[in-house]
């Protein structure tokens, strides 16, 4: 779950590649020549060649006994609701993921579900164990195990609470400040405490959100904001009032008067700086509780408005040092690099582009390794179809020429989505945590089945099952949603089911996987209730988008593009 930024890179090369092509890459070897990076097709991996770990400037231990290879891991969910989901396919997801090369698994960790109130702090139990349940599968398989903290996104009492206001109150150095701390400092004990936990990070998306806080509502409320959350002693500390009001053509009179600028206006310079303070700020305090957090720095930049009515972007490398982390994470895009009109690129062209971005990374801050924990070849991503992507046919050349450029300025990589997954809206999907999320009438009870190996619920005529779903689990919002579930038994069962105001009837006779169209309407409520007969029910998804990664989809059925990234792995594999 990640958030697409504007891109900036422009490479004039690439414009003389686009309207003539052979001389365009005549000029492109011709420079990577010079800056001593050439060597032989463009296409073909660049093992041979690499860089040691000795001509690191940083001495660090991340990937140094081996090349970091991981896959996000979320079960047969998706990173929303995997925390209150069955973990019944760990063994055998583990044992797949170990056959295609790899040798870890990243762990989304959200926020809220771990710790549902900051005031007073609260915990919940039940991630903690599945955390401890996941973390002694992983070292069965041999696995390593990394951890992104602070997921801003989870289905956890979402109609009572807007997550956003949590990284407000952080920068206002709040009580979810301490909170925050406080939850940083718990998991990294129960993290630290398996053999083969390694590194954490946090990212710079997950608290992306204080920004419409910030720069949301009139003046006014910017104003206060801006006194509240520090900006105020932030400017006179960083500019001075004068200094401030003539870069950015503001003629405020006192320091109490300097609200968050509007988007519209050339001080959101000033502000992209300020959050970038934040961050790095943000960052130092969490590495006192949780040693060698990292962060994932964002290398795409966004777009400001100059006092002369010119457009400019601003670089957040201020953040790439990641403060006292010995590596830095990062995003990386097939989309960056390019002018994202709707280009539909070959592995030939997007190669450099790769290289151009991750070295950028690397001389920028302190030579510490980077660990490209988004590696997006492929990204579906709705509202993003203008992006650059590759070709069809060159998505499998482009993996199996990649791992020279990945081998000379990355020591690991990682997938987001290994495995499709249904962006589902229902929360508790397979009754991992009991009736938790479910409105039960009649007799209806979920149970642990010894039989089946997994919770499930039983109901009979006259029982209903309903889930109130609020607007903000919409994450995707399209005409037509899709419901589907497992029966496990049936008897003669007849189904009412109705998603909002949108009813439908269903006659059901056998087990089996059973799915239903429904059209979006005012209410995304969903209701089951038997009318006759009995059933068994397990595995629920309601949803209107799949996220693709290529390699298997949303049944776990293996997809082409697995070979290329067993050979991307294999090749990573050689490098000590």
């Amino acid at each position: 779950m990640r958030i697409e930024c504007f891109n900036y890179i422009r490479w004039s090369v690439f414009k003389v590649v686009k309207k003539n092509k052979k001389v365009g890459l005549v000029l492109l070897v011709i420079i990577l020549l010079v800056a001593g990076f050439a060597g032989g097709s463009l296409i073909r991996s660049r093992l041979i060649g690499h860089r040691t770990e000795s001509e690191y400037k940083y001495n660090s231990n991340f990937g140094k006994d081996e090349y970091v290879r991981s896959v996000t891991y979320f079960g047969e969910s998706w990173p929303i609701n995997f925390w209150n989901s069955e973990l019944e396919t760990l063994d055998s997801d583990f044992k797949q993921i170990k056959s295609d090369g790899f040798n870890s698994i990243i762990l989304v960790i959200p926020w809220k579900e771990f710790q549902p109130s900051v005031d007073p702090i609260e915990y919940n139990d039940y991630p903690f164990e599945k955390l401890d349940e996941i973390l002694n599968a992983a070292e069965k398989h041999d696995l390593d195990v990394y951890a992104r903290v602070g997921y801003l996104w989870d289905f956890y009492n979402d109609q009572n609470e807007n997550i956003a206001l949590r990284s407000f109150d952080i920068m206002c150095k709040g009580q979810a400040y301490t909170a925050w701390l406080d939850y940083c400092k718990q998991l990294y004990e129960a993290l630290s405490k398996h053999p083969n936990y390694k590194d954490s990070f946090l990212t710079w998306e997950d608290f992306w959100g204080a920004l419409g806080v910030c720069l949301g509502g009139d003046e006014q409320i910017r104003l206060e904001h801006a006194k509240v959350a520090g900006y105020q002693a932030w400017v006179e500390n960083k500019f001075g009032l004068d200094s401030y009001n003539e870069e950015f053509g503001y003629n405020y009179s006192d320091i109490s008067s300097v609200p968050f600028p509007d988007r519209s206006e050339p001080g959101m310079k000033a502000f992209y700086n300020y959050f970038d303070d934040f961050l790095n700020g943000i960052l130092a305090d969490t590495q006192e509780v949780f040693p060698n957090m990292s962060m994932e720095v964002r290398q795409d930049a966004d777009p400001i408005v100059k006092l002369d009515g010119g457009s400019a972007h601003y670089s957040h490398e201020e953040t790439y040092s990641c403060e006292d982390s010995d590596y830095v994470a990062t995003m990386y895009g097939i989309h960056m690099g390019f002018s994202n009109n709707g280009e539909r690129v070959t592995a030939e062209e997007t190669l450099p582009c790769t290289e151009y971005i991750l070295k950028d990374l690397t001389e920028k801050n302190g030579g510490k390794p980077v660990y490209v924990e988004q590696f997006l070849f492929y990204d579906n991503a709705q509202g993003f179809d203008q992006n650059a992507k590759l070709q069809e046919g060159e998505i499998g050349k482009y993996l199996e020429s990649v791992s020279g450029v990945l081998a000379n300025y990355t020591r690991g990589y990682a997938l987001w989505t290994y495995r499709d997954y249904r962006g589902s809206m229902i929360y508790n999907p397979q009754f991992g945590i009991g009736d938790a999320g479910w409105e039960i009438e009649g007799n209806a009870t979920v149970e642990n089945s010894s039989e089946y190996n997994s919770n499930v619920c039983r109901l009979s005529k006259g029982d209903a099952l309903t889930q109130f779903i609020p607007g903000v689990r919409n994450h995707y919002q399209n005409d037509v949603y899709n419901l589907e579930f497992d029966v496990k038994e049936a008897n003669g069962a007849k189904l009412e089911i109705s998603f909002g105001n949108d009813t439908k009837e269903i006659q059901i006779d056998s087990a089996g996987n059973y799915s239903l169209q429904f059209n979006i309407n005012d209410s995304l409520d969903l209701k089951i209730r038997v009318t006759d007969g009995d059933i068994v029910l397990d595995n629920l998804n309601l949803y209107s988008f799949i996220q693709k990664g290529l390699l298997y989809d949303e049944n776990n059925e293996r997809q082409p593009l697995v070979d290329s990234i067993k050979k991307l792995n294999k090749q990573l594999s050689k490098i000590g």
